[in-house]
């Protein structure tokens, strides 16, 4: 069609629609095959990487918002990605909870980073394919305007992003 999405396209985004968050994020990690799954700390498994992450973000108290295709999916489009992108609050402290984060999750090189170099820079990219892809600004958007205005979804029991900066309850 001509200055539009295709009629193909636009059914893809109706059937999207008609998924529920969780759904979407496991049908994008299983067509973009990252969706196996994992164990984490306490002996309980999650299907999609996009909660085993977040997971270990809330358990270390970290300060993020999800964004890019990941973010896509929670809103409505179960578009596949092979990475999860997140937006950080941009402080040392902050940035050592996540390193903490992803490096139980095994994502060795997390462990060897100094937290001022992640605050530094726009965007870090830490581990193989899957990927987790740290900003401190993601276009022009700050985690200062973006974490307070973040909508909660929540996939497989995991706030996404979590609402930690209202106190202790991470549900």
């Amino acid at each position: 069609s001509r200055g539009g999405i295709g009629a193909l396209r636009r059914a893809q985004l109706v059937a999207d629609l008609r998924l529920t968050p969780e759904a979407r994020v496991l049908a994008a990690e299983r067509t973009a095959g990252v969706g196996r799954l994992r164990e984490r700390p306490r002996g309980q498994r999650y299907a999609s990487r996009l909660a085993e992450v977040c997971s270990g973000l809330n358990a270390e108290r970290a300060r993020h918002v999800v964004v890019g295709a990941a973010a896509a999916q929670l809103w409505g489009t179960s578009r596949a990605t092979r990475d999860v992108d997140i937006l950080i609050d941009p402080s040392v402290a902050n940035a050592k909870r996540v390193l903490r984060a992803l490096a139980k999750l095994g994502m060795g090189l997390a462990k060897d980073l100094v937290p001022d170099d992640i605050v530094r820079r726009p965007m870090t990219i830490i581990g193989e394919i899957p990927n987790v892809d740290i900003y401190t600004r993601a276009w022009n958007l700050s985690y200062a305007e973006a974490g307070p205005a973040a909508t909660v979804f929540e996939v497989e029991g995991v706030k996404i992003p979590s609402d930690i900066d209202e106190g202790p309850d991470l549900g």
